[in-house]
């Protein structure tokens, strides 16, 4: 395998060219990842080169502990423990660029017209879920996970989102939010209460599914969700930009909800400059109510285009 083929290379490399098992260790290890780092560095390999050998020599390490080849009498008998690589020492994997993921707010408008047919198809719960990804701009899964009791007030009465940050490992963050998404998070608090009463608060979810989940404990699945908002994208007719063209209905999926009104709104031409800054505030400084809600928002940017006689965008103003 090229990952142990190299970690090979690196070991004759030693000065008993990697033959003495017993003095093998971290050093070792160490020694393997600078030098692969240096391949990089100096064009001799790719960044997701590196990251798979170094994944293929773990596996390959890990694998061979857990076969029992390292214990006496095993082919690779005397081999020391700290020999190994750790999932640390495989590199990350970029992250995936958000730029063209946003969607063009005509074909946003008409995903928007067909909410209803989504929820004939699916379930309250997953229109639910993506109402509140276009609402908040937060990632599928944080939607999905979110309990029971996640909506609090601020200082000013201002309703507040919490939620985990998954992806960062950061729990409980406040999103202020706008009065139309508390509203409707509160629509949901009062249906699974009344669909599941004597449950304590902590132990329900906000988008509980109704099948195999009679505690409520279960949240809908971003996977799911993923599947079914797929399936409905494919059945609707034929979407179309400003220009006549049909768009390519590969790139609509969840996680684009999440920043796509964000980032149009911000360069619609009828929205002032800051209305709607970096997809986060729709307010001047020092206004905590948040982002609005985008489906609020495109009926503002239209309001706000017949005021000014048409924008020539396509706003529908």
């Amino acid at each position: 395998m090229p990952g142990l083929v190299k970690i090979s290379d690196s070991l004759r490399a030693r000065p008993d060219g990697g033959t003495d098992r017993a003095a093998l260790g971290r050093p070792g290890i160490e020694n393997f990842l600078h030098r692969m780092s240096f391949l990089q560095a100096n064009g001799k390999m790719t960044a997701h080169t590196r990251r798979t050998y170094i994944s293929m020599a773990r596996n390959v390490l890990r694998d061979a502990r857990g076969l029992g080849l390292t214990r006496s009498g095993g082919p690779m008998e005397g081999l020391p423990d700290d020999f190994i690589l750790t999932r640390f020492d495989v590199p990350k994997p970029p992250e995936p660029s958000e730029e063209g993921q946003d969607l063009p707010p005509e074909v946003l408008r008409q995903l928007c017209t067909h909410l209803d047919q989504f929820e004939d198809m699916t379930c309250r719960e997953l229109r639910v879920v993506v109402e509140l990804i276009m609402d908040t701009g937060r990632r599928p899964d944080e939607i999905c996970q979110l309990p029971l009791d996640c909506m609090t007030r601020d200082g000013k009465g201002k309703p507040v989102l919490v939620y985990d940050n998954l992806k960062e490992g950061r729990i409980r963050r406040e999103l202020p939010i706008h009065e139309p998404t508390a509203e409707l998070i509160l629509d949901r608090q009062e249906r699974v209460r009344a669909r599941i009463p004597g449950q304590p608060t902590s132990k329900l979810v906000l988008l509980p599914p109704t099948v195999l989940n009679l505690r409520g404990s279960k949240a809908v699945n971003s996977n799911h969700l993923s599947g079914q908002h797929r399936e409905w994208v494919e059945t609707l007719p034929g979407i179309r930009l400003e220009d006549g063209t049909l768009f390519d209905k590969e790139k609509i999926f969840p996680y684009a909800d999440r920043h796509s009104f964000t980032m149009q709104f911000d360069r619609h031409p009828c929205l002032g400059r800051g209305d709607h800054r970096a997809g986060r505030r729709a307010h001047p400084p020092g206004d905590r109510r948040g982002p609005r809600p985008v489906r609020h928002l495109l009926r503002a940017v239209q309001r706000r285009c017949r005021r000014l006689g048409g924008c020539g965008s396509g706003c529908a103003g």
